[in-house]
């Protein structure tokens, strides 16, 4: 009789953070043009790992990329809507002039000196200006090289609506950006 051996929780995780590994770069590129933000883009990636882990034995297949950047998609969309129900409070109104708070340093680490030109401020501002479904059709487009009907299977909708949302999604980039509106032909 055949059967598969059960994998250890050791092999488990290996081979999970072999498939993070892999994609890592990517993943991190666009939890941050998704939320336009380091530390959220660091909570979006934490809490997904943390998700894509415990949900690692039902993945099935050889796509581990687009697995999790569904996961990625999905887990943004919720902390938006929390976010919507219970808006946090920054830490810095939190305390007064006068307590004499440390003085926070604001220079860029070598890594964001590095990857600033990929993340200029304009795109960013452009790609937050976006309604969350566009940004994430046209990231997944533009950004990770997935065609429209992987799209419509990471997002669960018609491969038209894909279409629509990144046609209408570049075309408010190109405004936002001070391109051309039209395509000349």
């Amino acid at each position: 009789m055949w059967f598969k051996k059960k994998e250890t929780t050791a092999q488990k995780h290996a081979r999970f953070e072999a498939l993070v590994a892999r994609d890592w770069e990517r993943f991190w590129r666009f939890a941050y043009r998704l939320t336009g933000n380091r530390d959220q883009a660091e909570d979006l990636l934490s809490e997904s790992m943390v998700d894509a882990f415990g949900a690692f034995d039902s993945f099935r297949g050889d796509r581990f990329d687009s697995w999790f950047f569904k996961m990625l998609s999905t887990n943004h969309i919720d902390m938006l809507r929390k976010a919507k129900r219970r808006p946090a409070e920054s830490l810095e109104t939190a305390y007064s002039e006068s307590e004499g708070r440390d003085v926070a340093d604001t220079r860029a680490s070598p890594e964001e000196e590095l990857m600033n030109p990929l993340y200029s401020e304009p795109v960013q501002k452009a790609l937050d200006a976006l309604p969350e479904e566009f940004r994430l059709a046209v990231l997944l487009a533009d950004v990770e090289g997935y065609d429209y009907a992987e799209i419509a299977a990471l997002l669960q909708v018609p491969v038209g609506t894909v279409r629509s949302r990144i046609s209408r999604g570049r075309e408010r980039l190109r405004t936002a950006l001070g391109g051309n509106t039209y395509h000349e032909r």
